[in-house]
């Protein structure tokens, strides 16, 4: 896999579901409240980053907002609830969004879907009992953030796109030939997997 491909896939947008996911959690906000957010991170990611590609930018803006996020946590417990948040804007941006973009173009995505929820398996099962603990369900959090999601998974396949050196048209061809693979290069944000997995 070429070295340009490699930092796309470190770089996939989920963060951006992070800080939007957090966002929700905190301030309970709408689809257009957490669509603002979402040009927000954006609009700071092409001001301190004009030369870097989108979703890179975004990512390094939306890392470092995670990071201070969880910094500003106290308590062990509490760490693990905003990580599980984060988590799910990470699972849910390469499972559901990333399945939904493949088949509007005619891809079943279902050979990455199971490799990355298999590679994810032990973070989503803390993240889950984690929310259901506090009586919310994970899934329920899809909606506010599906249309954040669709924007920024499109952007993101545009930019693997670029760094394959293949058509847009490919890329999700692309993550199901090379599912094992693709799945182990996309990580959760070490310090959002260290406080979730905390004891």
């Amino acid at each position: 896999m070429n070295k340009v491909l490699k930092v796309v896939l470190m770089v996939v947008a989920a963060c951006a579901a992070y800080y939007g996911v957090e966002y929700m959690r905190t301030k309970s906000v709408t689809k257009q409240a957490a669509g603002e957010k979402i040009e927000e991170l954006r609009a700071e990611a092409e001001k301190k980053y004009p030369g870097m590609a989108k979703t890179d930018a975004l990512k390094a803006v939306a890392q470092a907002d995670t990071v201070s996020q969880l910094n500003a946590v106290s308590g062990v417990e509490e760490k693990r609830q905003s990580a599980a948040y984060m988590f799910f804007g990470f699972y849910f941006m390469n499972t559901q969004a990333r399945m939904d973009y493949c088949k509007q173009h005619g891809t079943d995505l279902k050979p990455f879907i199971d490799a990355f929820a298999e590679k994810n398996k032990a973070e989503q099962s803390r993240a889950r009992s984690t929310l259901l603990k506090i009586g919310v369900e994970p899934e329920s959090l899809i909606p506010v953030l599906s249309e954040q999601f669709a924007s920024v998974v499109e952007q993101d396949m545009k930019d693997v796109a670029m760094g394959a050196k293949v058509p847009v048209e490919r890329t999700c061809a692309l993550f199901n030939e090379n599912a094992e693979l693709l799945a182990n290069e996309i990580k959760l944000t070490p310090e959002i997997r260290t406080a979730l997995m905390a004891n």
